[in-house]
């Protein structure tokens, strides 16, 4: 549907205003090319305003059937059109445009709220016509409806999320904080590079681990370009939920002084090696082949969110990475941090394919090189409790991801073991089979 190309257009200049301060939102619809085709022919140019006006105010039938409207015929102009009248009607019957438009008068937010009014009223013009195609094949792509819930999503969560953090001693809705809880945790970094900041983090790991019973206490990842036996590792992440801090270690740095400085008999070597203490990754198979060649470190008491993700999919034959488990699993994400998140991770990877890989030999530590380290971990968790909790996670499945992730540790130790060789997307072979039951 044409009209709903254009609706998604100005969902998308109004996110990027609500985004970017005071765009000039009418300006900018008015430079866009793309034709509303909506209106039947008008006589002249000077008509299409009116025409348009009457259609917003009074419910005009010029869209009875969208299939059959003739592109050569309509007029490009109806977001342009003075819209005060309907404003004016809407905030009469409207508490919230009424307390908008008392308490601002920035131009910007005007032509928003006189834009998503305009918007409101045509979205309504379409419900009433829907029944006459919504037997059309394909109809949710054409209509571009995933897109649209997007970009409405991201608006309104950029506003709640800026709105609840107004000191006015108005304590947040449950919307409001829906919207902070679908948002990635805004995470301090820390860079730890020397041995005293090592026994500082194995003690915040070891405190937190007491106050976390049949959970990760904290979630991790190694980088490098090359992570492996035959490669290198030159930087270990951790995230600990409890304190909502990001550690990046620099294992180029410090060496082995990083796994074995002591705090209080604890190290981060017999903390990784521990069985109580739980640790959460997303496919531990490549960090347990780097950390056990370079570092005689066995990984123990792992939770693989990898499999986790696995175990609630009726269809597990192949693996998903990390970027599709955010993306298909994480519905309720804020799609502006989704967006943050893709494009981080994208530069960085620009950069390894563009060079050698020796970005993370780089010292100092770019920012960000420090920010894509910290950037997995910090979303594990996220991905944890949303399948902990999944209903189809219960009875034998837990234990099954138990096993499944120590067969992957043990057989990522293994002289023979080369990834290469290995088809890593492929599913635990007998998952695919069982069935998924609801908890009752």
């Amino acid at each position: 549907m044409p009209f709903l190309e254009n609706t998604s257009q100005a969902y998308k200049k109004l996110e990027v205003s609500s985004n970017g301060g005071h765009a000039r939102l009418a300006d900018s619809l008015k430079a866009d090319d793309t034709p509303t085709r909506f209106c039947k022919e008008l006589p002249d140019r000077g008509g299409a305003d009116a025409a348009a006006q009457s259609a917003i105010n009074k419910g005009s039938d010029s869209i009875s059937n969208p299939n059959v409207v003739d592109e050569s015929t309509v007029t490009p102009d109806l977001y342009n059109t003075d819209l005060s009248a309907a404003s004016a009607k809407n905030e009469e019957t409207s508490p919230v445009a009424e307390k908008l438009s008392s308490s601002t008068s920035n131009p910007a937010l005007e032509k928003a709220v006189n834009q998503i009014s305009q918007i409101k009223g045509n979205l309504r013009k379409i419900q009433k016509e829907l029944p006459t195609y919504l037997r059309e094949p394909n109809l949710e792509a054409r209509l571009g409806l995933v897109e649209l819930e997007e970009l409405v999503e991201s608006i309104g969560s950029q506003v709640r999320r800026v709105q609840s953090l107004q000191p006015d001693g108005v304590e947040d809705d449950e919307d409001s904080q829906k919207a902070a809880a679908n948002t990635f945790p805004a995470a301090e970094i820390t860079l730890v590079d020397t041995t005293e900041q090592v026994s500082e983090l194995v003690r915040l790991i070891a405190e937190s681990a007491k106050s976390q019973v049949g959970k990760p206490a904290f979630y991790f990842d190694c980088e490098d370009k090359n992570l492996g036996r035959n490669g290198t590792v030159a930087l270990l992440a951790i995230y600990i939920p409890d304190l909502v801090r990001a550690f990046v270690v620099d294992l180029q740095e410090l060496g082995r002084d990083a796994l074995t400085t002591e705090e209080e008999d604890e190290t981060l070597k017999t903390i990784f090696e521990s069985p109580t203490i739980l640790k959460g990754v997303f496919d531990c198979r490549g960090d347990s082949e780097a950390l056990f060649a370079h570092y005689n470190l066995t990984l123990d008491g792992i939770v693989d969110v990898q499999l986790m993700e696995a175990a609630t999919r009726k269809n597990s034959k192949r693996l998903f990475g990390l970027d599709v488990c955010i993306k298909n699993r994480l519905k309720a994400l804020d799609p502006s941090a989704k967006a943050k998140f893709t494009e981080s991770k994208d530069r960085v990877k620009e950069l390894m394919r563009s060079g050698d890989g020796s970005c993370f030999a780089e010292r100092p530590l770019p920012a960000l090189l420090l920010e894509y380290a910290a950037s997995d971990v910090t979303v594990l968790p996220m991905l944890y409790e949303h399948f902990a909790n999944h209903e189809c996670y219960w009875g034998e499945w837990p234990t099954r991801v138990t096993e499944e992730t120590n067969r992957r540790l043990e057989l990522s130790r293994r002289p023979d073991y080369n990834p290469s060789t290995l088809d890593m997307r492929a599913g635990p072979a007998e998952w695919f089979k069982m069935p998924r039951t609801q908890r009752s």
